[in-house]
């Protein structure tokens, strides 16, 4: 395990680790100038930036859908009618086509989900990665 991207990066690129796990975005350049080769994404579907390597999912790891996500948080008691307009504000960004290149020129997608959709995809998050931590007894050390 490794506290962070950088030094996990130095040690794949330098040849002291045969296989990292990262996001797309960070990794991305490197895949694209062959100093990395990807072998594949934790997504259920291909990425456009990569779109000739496989999900871990079609390489035979069935079901593995483990994609990084970012999300908008206010305090809870936020008035209902500021949490309305600051959500159809912020989706309105993530869907102008600038936005949407500039992700996309990381390997991301700038979402589209509503703030309903995003409460329920977290708790789905949560409950999904609650029970592999469950099922597999991890602890915290």
């Amino acid at each position: 395990p490794y506290r962070g991207t950088s030094a996990a990066l130095t040690d794949l690129m330098g040849g002291t680790v045969t296989m990292a796990l990262d996001t797309l975005s960070i990794l991305l350049p490197q895949a694209r100038d062959g100093r990395l080769r990807a072998l594949g994404v934790t997504s259920l579907t291909r990425s456009a930036a990569l779109p000739d390597v496989p999900t871990i999912d079609e390489a035979g790891l069935k079901g593995l859908d483990s994609t990084a996500w970012f999300g908008l948080y206010a305090p809870g008691r936020m008035a209902p009618e500021l949490k309305v307009r600051l959500s159809a504000d912020v989706l309105s960004v993530l869907q102008s086509a600038k936005i949407r290149q500039q992700f996309a020129d990381l390997g991301a997608d700038a979402g589209s989900m509503t703030q309903p959709k995003f409460a329920a995809f977290v708790d789905a998050e949560i409950d999904k990665w609650g029970k592999v931590i469950t099922e597999a007894n991890v602890t915290i050390n």
